[in-house]
This record gives structure tokens, sequence and C-alpha cells, in this order.
């Protein structure tokens, strides 16, 4: 996935391009039953640190988040998850656990600032950004309490008729991926994911 979308990126971003990657608290925390995922999140951090020389001048960042609060840990019961979110939060300077909305205005923030590349960011505190998130899904109601488009990113069609919207795009935090039992189609189909929003977003009229 990750090195795929890379490829995509190398050939439809253009230099000042920025791709940002998700990791993860099992990097660096072992336990039980997270064997593949720390291997996957560490190795998402290597991948990272090498596309940033590699692809150079463009960037490639991956967020570390800590313990948020999403639905991630749905497979917790009410109970149990507030005392994990309690005692997490009292372990933190700032008292609570994160939510979602901090990863959001983490990511734009990182996107904005250009000198950030090749960097794993592990924290995740920016509350007062000013900064309006758009989401953009095949669903028909937001996912959480943003704007929203709904659209299917294999479809050019359904985007276009959003080009209002997308001509005040000023980034992109691309976090979509269509799984297939069929590599070759996979990669075929992400990667016109990929050109079909930027490219999108790019004959609305967006400074990107």
């Amino acid at each position: 996935g990750p090195i795929n979308l890379a490829r995509s990126a190398d050939k439809h971003l253009t230099n000042s391009g920025s791709v940002l990657f998700y990791s993860g608290l099992a990097a660096y925390r072992q336990g039980v039953g997270s064997s593949i995922v720390g291997v996957v999140n560490i190795a998402l951090e290597s991948l990272v640190a090498n596309l940033a020389i590699e692809m150079k001048p463009k960037r490639f960042n991956v967020i570390s988040p800590g313990v948020v609060d999403s639905a991630t840990w749905d497979m917790l019961n009410d109970e149990d998850k507030a005392a994990l979110f309690n005692d997490v939060a009292q372990s933190l300077p700032v008292g609570r656990v994160g939510q979602t909305k901090d990863l959001s205005h983490a990511a734009l923030a990182i996107l904005e600032n250009g000198f950030i590349n090749g960097t794993v960011v592990n924290v995740v505190a920016l509350q007062d950004a000013e900064w309006k998130v758009t989401t953009l899904s095949r669903a028909i109601e937001p996912p959480h309490e943003t704007a929203h488009l709904s659209a299917d990113l294999l479809d050019r069609a359904s985007l276009q008729k959003h080009s209002d919207s997308l001509a005040h795009v000023t980034h992109i935090f691309y976090a979509a991926i269509k799984p297939s039992d069929d590599a070759k189609t996979e990669a075929e189909e992400n990667s016109l994911m990929f050109k079909n929003i930027i490219e999108s977003v790019i004959a609305a009229g967006a400074d990107l």
C-alpha cells in the first residue's frame, strides 16, 4: 500500500507535494498479539525516511499518534474504554487522550510546513489551529462533525460535481485504500483514485 502510493505520488505530485502516513504505538510498545502491526508500523517509519531522500524535494512524513478516542478502541466495552482513557490521561502532561480533530490539525500543520521531511511526528496536540477540514468519501452522511463531500474516487465525474468546493482546497490528507485479491488490480485502482483526486482538485483551480 504505502509503496504503491509513493510510486503514484512520484508520478502525479509536483516537487512541492507532500505525502503523510500514519504509524502507531505498536512500533515502540511490544505486546501479545501486536507483532505484525508493530513490524508494519516501524517499517513504514523507515520507509518514509528513505522516500524523503529518494524522491526529494517531494516530502514524506508520518504521524505516530498516542492513544486517541476513536473507533480503534471499540472492541472494549464502555467501562473498560473509559478506564483506559482515564489511566492514560493521568499519565500525560495535557491531562487527556487525543481526539480525532487533534490528528487532523497535526496533519494539516505538517503538510503546511515545507521544511518538515522524512520525520516521525509523535506529538499531536494542536487544538487551536484555524483550519477548515472537509472529508470526502462514498458515504452519504459525514463520518464526523465536519463538512463532507460524497464522491467515488474511482469516478472522476462524481468528483467534478464538487468543483466549487474543491477549488478552495489547500491541502489533501489522503487516507483511502481499495483492497483487491489481485495485486495488479489493487495497484491500478488505488493509483487511479489518487490521480483522480489530485487532478480534480487542480482542475477546479485550487492552489495546492
